[in-house]
């Protein structure tokens, strides 16, 4: 009787245990594959937000070149009005 119990419990041990090498194989797989997703992902993320980031620079300075023209032109207007115009 002891005999049996023991042999079915080491079955039992080897089955779990082989279960457990294959559950880990495959947790081991779907990380390698979430992995070289999130490597595609972040690449193609990389490109996308390079060309909006050039683009949201490029607009800055051209706002930003327009508001210091109409500056300039109101320190002008400005100089002209309490000097007189020279």
């Amino acid at each position: 009787m002891l005999t049996a119990d023991m042999k079915h419990l080491h079955a039992e041990i080897v089955a779990l245990h082989a279960t457990r090498e294959t559950m880990l194989s495959d947790l081991r797989q779907s990380v390698a594959g979430l992995i070289a997703n999130f490597g595609r992902a972040r690449s193609a993320m990389a490109k996308r937000t390079k060309h909006e980031r050039a683009h949201f620079v490029s607009h800055l300075r051209r706002s930003v070149a327009t508001q210091r023209r109409h500056l300039q032109h109101d320190l002008a207007g400005a100089h002209a009005a309490w000097f007189g115009t020279a």
